[in-house]
């Protein structure tokens, strides 16, 4: 299992493990047979609880060694004990058994390949290319449609990764997985103290950025202005100043846009006087803009790919400030909001009287009918399940080719098999996606990333709640600004305000039209078959001409174009 960097390798009985002793633990018999090896890049959080599962306390054990210990007294169940952020492989010699396992939310990225008659299980899929890999076309096409690829899959046909919360097994001469963490397998509950509720969230967060603020390292933050990211700074800061050994922020990072809605200056100069911490705007940064370097190379796609130039610029910054770590306020917005569905789980629970009054609050709130909010809510979410049973289908573009369009409608989500808990399903798959929408790209190459609300711990808390909790009329993400009272700023606490880019892109196609004109030309994806190149300059056009719309349809295939472009195979 290699990460970060090219290494020794030492042989294991059949395996092939990096000879850095960090990365590789092992577990002997008297007789010095290797019985059980761990290998992988592990990050445990709440490492305190382990103490009474190992009977001691951990000490100076590192997390990997923790991992060991749990699996020799556990066994195939080892993985339930633990929580964090990890990508192993562990070999079983009394069973010849190899296991490859990946963290519930997908913070850690695994990847594995048959080859040489063996397989090989790495974090960065350009580990395992061969000069004459192609792409997998159905993973491109998905992206082209919605942003991120099948989640086993990869942007190369013999490349797959390991789903979150899933384990691969491989003896006895075969290959099965096994899920271990599923978010719908979470229900509700229906009766909860609304302020015990918001002690214990504010208290399961605390615990996250304790985890994850490194006492030898110099952490930074992301620092938008919006509700997570102000959380995360003033909780950090509201924690040191209560813990000698905690330290403050070595400073944060906000992105400022002076066109349309993208310059939320004004909340986030709120939390650095508030804090007192240092802070470093980047200011209008567009996509595609060049800075003199070749635009680099990265493991998968993304969407935000075409930020290279600005993201390599703060990668420089925080480095060359002796920033170490960037915490990020990546993750409320897939588990603490949600739509109006849950209704419709009132309904077939029998709750009608309540899902109307909830309804009520819902018009008065949004200066709406009751009858909108009672057919978005309910009826349409049941109509679809019990009737229709297929969800909405997703309008694919005119420029996709008919290879790639008969591909994605025949992978178009499966029939609603019930009507239950349609809201906890929605709010699961949200979950899903997490591990595609975490931004791996350039900043990775210069600090390690780390997200205090993807606290395992965090979610599965917050997944317990009643909708209403989080799915809240007045307040979005009701429990977090509820917890945070006190701290954050009252002004950024109660906003009901959110800034977005939509404007920055439709001026960014305008800008760079001439050189994504020329990326279309040369366009890797109408090589392959995803695309028509002459509807897709015909969209560009309209893009650049102000079609708002268009502009956001195109930025899976440009930025998937460009990341292509760049040469992201190995060489």
């Amino acid at each position: 299992l290699n990460n970060r960097s090219a290494c020794e390798w030492k042989f294991v009985g059949p395996l092939a493990l990096p000879a850095d002793e960090t990365r590789v633990v092992t577990a002997c018999s008297d007789d010095g047979v290797v019985n059980v090896a761990c290998a992988g890049d592990v990050r445990l959080q709440q490492r305190g609880e382990l103490s009474a599962l190992l009977n001691g306390p951990t000490g100076d054990a590192t997390d990997l060694e923790l991992v060991l210990a749990l699996v020799l007294k556990f066994g195939p169940e080892w993985f339930t004990t633990i929580a964090g952020e990890f990508a192993i492989v562990i070999w079983d010699s009394r069973a010849n058994h190899v296991s490859l396992v990946r963290d519930p939310i997908g913070l850690a990225t695994l990847y594995h390949r048959n080859m040489n008659g063996g397989l090989k299980a790495v974090s960065t899929t350009t580990a395992l290319l061969a000069a004459n890999d192609e792409y997998d076309t159905v993973f491109l096409s998905e992206f082209v449609l919605r942003g991120c690829g099948p989640f086993r899959d990869t942007a190369y046909a013999n490349v797959k990764a390991v789903e979150p919360g899933t384990m691969v097994h491989l003896g006895k001469c075969r290959e099965y997985e096994s899920t271990f963490w599923e978010a719908a397998s979470f229900s509700q509950c229906d009766s909860v103290d609304q302020q015990e509720a918001c002690e214990e969230f504010r208290r399961l967060l605390s615990d996250s950025l304790i985890d994850n603020i490194d006492p030898e390292r110099s952490v930074w933050a992301e620092l938008s202005g919006g509700l997570d990211s102000s959380a995360v700074v003033t909780l950090a800061d509201h924690l040191a100043s209560g813990d000698a050994a905690l330290p403050a922020l070595g400073g944060t990072v906000t992105f400022i846009d002076s066109i349309g809605s993208g310059d939320e200056s004004v909340y986030s100069d709120l939390v650095v006087s508030q804090c007192r911490v240092r802070n470093e705007k980047i200011r209008d940064y567009w996509m595609w803009r060049q800075d003199g370097e070749r635009p680099p190379r990265v493991d998968q796609p993304q969407l935000n790919y075409p930020f290279f130039a600005r993201d390599r610029n703060v990668g420089m910054l925080v480095k060359s400030a002796g920033g170490e770590i960037l915490l990020s306020g990546c993750g409320p917005d897939h588990y603490l909001t949600g739509d109006l569905s849950y209704l419709a789980d009132m309904v077939a629970r029998g709750s009608i009287r309540e899902a109307i009054h909830q309804s009520s609050t819902w018009a008065r709130a949004l200066h709406i009918s009751i009858w909108k909010v009672f057919g978005t809510g309910v009826v349409e979410p049941l109509w679809r399940a019990k009737v229709c049973r297929r969800p909405a289908p997703r309008p694919i573009p005119k420029w996709v080719s008919r290879v790639a369009k008969k591909q994605l409608r025949g992978r178009q989500e499966g029939p609603v098999t019930s009507i239950d808990s349609i809201y906890e399903k929605a709010i699961a798959k949200k979950i899903r996606d997490i591990s595609s929408d975490i931004d791996r790209g350039v900043l990775d190459c210069y600090v390690e990333r780390r997200y205090p609300f993807l606290a395992q711990r965090l979610i599965e808390y917050s997944l317990g709640l009643p909708a209403s909790m989080r799915t809240h009329p007045a307040r979005v993400k009701w429990i977090l600004r509820e917890s945070m009272s006190g701290i954050l700023p009252e002004k950024i606490r109660t906003r009901r305000t959110k800034g977005w880019i939509d404007a920055r892109l439709t001026w960014s196609i305008a800008h760079e039209y001439d050189r994504l004109n020329a990326l279309i030309a040369t366009s890797v994806l109408a090589e392959v078959g995803c695309v028509e190149p002459g509807g897709l300059r015909t969209a560009l056009l309209a893009a650049a001409r102000g079609n708002s719309d268009t502009c956001r349809e195109l930025l899976p295939v440009l930025a998937l174009e460009s990341w292509l472009a760049a040469g992201s195979r190995s060489d």
